[in-house]
């Protein structure tokens, strides 16, 4: 009889041989990187509001919600989540009724309907959430104004444009543009929400569900505000060409925006708020992008994933066969490391910095660090 040792050591040899069988050619290992039902949800809203007549893949998103929802009507970000999530709830319903392969009259559309009335409406629904169905026409936007000008501020200011990650700052410039326009681009095969909401709110702390924050500590941040909101208007004129410059300039060569279906989406209506049509090629690529992101990932339907993980699953399971013993010189290793070193999917060079940044959005710094390093060292040898 096998001892609890052997049989891990049996179980580690068999996952090894199982992920060598599972390497591509070019020795990435590619995975579909599934997350809430968000993703599916914002492109459905985006293509019947554009008019895009994709039937086939609207009906295949919309199935695949419908897959995800709960028996009780619900929808959660995660399998054990201890009951259903209103964001999550809101976003599968909305996408459902937008796809118009569902009606409100169904009885699981009642019971998230139900849900979300119990939960008191729209008003705690996560901010994205709410600027997506504003762009929609779906939600009022808030009194709000967010003051472009700050994108013009030098990195040598206590508070700057460059103190946000890369992922928050690729989402906040187009969100931030299509709220100060107060852009709308009417979801007609909706046409309202107040049938699950009455009273929604524009008040900005509503809106943000901010319920609560420590006056000392935002000081010093709505005084710089509140600084840049004197700034004359032709500075934030300046401010809405360069929040429209810098998502330009971060075009992939596949037209999304940082490889993010969000972003990219977002993007979108913010191109449309600045005047730009929809028929203009940077908005039909962008687009096209987007449903590039389309992938089977297995059960019904087909699911968006946000962005690729080919990178990131490369790394890390590099960095985990080598922890389990696997030679730095054997192929399964070193075709890794060519993948990494070489280029990814956009077809832009991947090097340290670009695995770096990408490492902080996944929470996987250090092993991605530590992934590199092995890659330099073998290729010192």
């Amino acid at each position: 009889m096998r001892s609890l040792l052997e049989d891990a050591k049996a179980f580690r040899q068999k996952t090894l041989k199982d992920l060598q069988n599972r390497q591509e050619t070019d020795g990435s290992w590619r995975f579909c990187f599934e997350g809430p039902v968000m993703t599916n949800s914002f492109l459905i809203l985006l293509l019947t509001s554009l008019g895009d007549h994709d039937s086939s893949l609207i009906s295949s998103l919309a199935r695949r919600i419908r897959s995800e929802q709960n028996e009780d009507g619900t929808f959660r970000n995660y399998p054990d989540e201890a009951e259903g999530h209103l964001t999550a709830t809101v976003q599968g319903y909305t996408g459902m009724l937008a796809s118009g392969i569902y009606s409100r009259d169904e009885p699981h559309m009642q019971k998230a309907e139900a849900f979300i009335r119990s939960k008191g409406g729209l008003r705690s629904v996560h901010f994205m959430t709410k600027w997506m169905l504003a762009a929609n026409g779906l939600y009022p936007w808030p009194r709000l104004y967010l003051p472009l000008s700050f994108l013009l501020i030098p990195p040598v200011f206590p508070l700057h444009f460059y103190h946000f990650s890369a992922y928050a700052r690729i989402h906040f410039v187009p969100m931030a543009i299509a709220l100060n326009k107060k852009y709308v681009l009417k979801n007609e095969q909706i046409g309202s929400l107040r049938h699950l909401d009455e009273n929604m709110s524009k008040n900005p702390l509503d809106w943000l569900s901010i319920r609560s924050f420590d006056e000392r500590n935002f000081y010093p941040f709505n005084l710089q505000w509140k600084e840049l909101l004197k700034w004359p208007v032709y500075v934030h004129n300046l401010g809405f060409e360069a929040g429209k410059r810098y998502m330009l300039d971060r075009i992939e060569q596949d037209g999304t925006l940082y490889s993010y279906a969000s972003a990219t989406i977002f993007m979108v209506y913010s191109l449309l708020s600045l005047g730009i049509s929809k028929n203009d090629p940077v908005i039909r690529k962008a687009v096209s992008g987007v449903k590039g992101l389309v992938a089977p990932c297995g059960g019904e339907g087909l699911y968006v994933e946000n962005s690729t993980s080919t990178v990131w699953d490369t790394a890390l399971l590099s960095y985990a066969m080598q922890e389990a013993g696997m030679s730095q010189k054997s192929p399964t290793v070193s075709s890794a490391a060519d993948y990494l070193e070489k280029g990814s999917i956009s077809e832009k060079p991947i090097g340290p910095s670009l695995i770096l940044m990408q490492s902080r959005a996944a929470g996987v710094f250090q092993i991605l660090t530590q992934t590199i390093r092995m890659w330099t060292i073998q290729r010192q040898h």
